[in-house]
């Protein structure tokens, strides 16, 4: 990952091993929760802050910042990307992968993944390798766009027809704080808003 990924993005803020590099470590934003009356309270990191050598792994454990991550998204959208093929791009991240059925009618009822998505009615979701497919237009991201979540309400999309990506993250719990979704929704709303006015680069 750091020959083939982190150093040809430059992203120098991004490590398995958070422990290793204290000038990271100062930089990470403090988790919070939200409690039932709305007061933001301090919490523990949901996650180990020391991960071993042997479970460096895509799925999980990697530290980073949104600079960092952004860079993922827009080399995803770029013309010219550093990390894949365009013909991997065009027929395996954006695009859907699974048939309609159960597999992509449960990503509907999944609201920690969903609830940046807008009106969920027949926006066509699906899987692309990666993230949630959006087929067609939602209030919130238009068709074509990938996206997903994180635990601590962190959500991105990418949109390459578009040449958009964004970020929303925090580092607040629990996972699919309804806040946080209107936050988001509304985020990239004013994002595409933007966009569609022509008013300069996102």
């Amino acid at each position: 990952m750091q020959e083939h990924i982190f150093k040809p993005l430059a992203m120098e803020s991004t490590t398995f091993h958070i422990d290793r590099h204290p000038d990271i470590q100062t930089r990470l934003v403090a988790t919070s929760r939200r409690e039932e009356d709305g007061r933001l309270e301090p919490a523990d990191v949901p996650f180990s802050m020391v991960v071993p050598d042997e479970a460096e792994a895509g799925g999980g454990g990697l530290f980073s910042s949104v600079p960092d991550y952004m860079r993922v998204l827009l080399d995803l959208i770029s013309d010219t990307p550093a990390l894949l093929k365009r013909e991997t791009l065009d027929t395996l991240v954006f695009a859907p992968s699974i048939p309609d059925g159960p597999a992509t009618a449960a990503l509907v009822a999944n609201r920690l993944i969903t609830g940046s998505m807008g009106q969920l009615s027949d926006v066509g979701l699906n899987y692309g390798l990666g993230g949630m497919f959006i087929g067609k237009d939602s209030s919130s991201l238009p068709a074509g766009s990938l996206c997903w979540g994180g635990l601590p309400n962190i959500k991105w999309f990418a949109n390459r027809e578009r040449g958009v990506a964004g970020m929303y993250a925090t580092q607040l719990l629990p996972p699919g704080d309804g806040l946080s979704s209107e936050l988001a929704t509304k985020f990239n709303q004013e994002v595409w808003k933007i966009v569609d006015k022509g008013l300069g680069e996102t």
